[in-house]
């Protein structure tokens, strides 16, 4: 079961954005790709993803609404 509710540093998160992905990839990994939020910043998530599923670090801030709580 997903949640949008009580996202916090250290919670695993699933990506869910297709669109971005396709429009971005080097900001945005793969549908289902599974990273862990760092920080929290102005209502985004800082979220690490593993290595290679995009660019530079692999960390970069998505909105609530392009990944669920796995």
């Amino acid at each position: 079961m997903f949640s949008k509710k009580n996202l916090k540093v250290g919670d695993m998160v699933v990506f869910c954005d297709g669109k971005s992905h396709r429009d971005y990839p080097e900001y945005y990994p793969p549908i289902g790709t599974v990273g862990v939020i760092q920080g929290c910043e102005c209502g985004d998530y800082l979220i690490q993803w593993p290595d290679g599923t995009t660019s530079l670090k692999d960390k970069w801030f998505c909105g609530k609404n392009q990944i669920h709580k796995r």
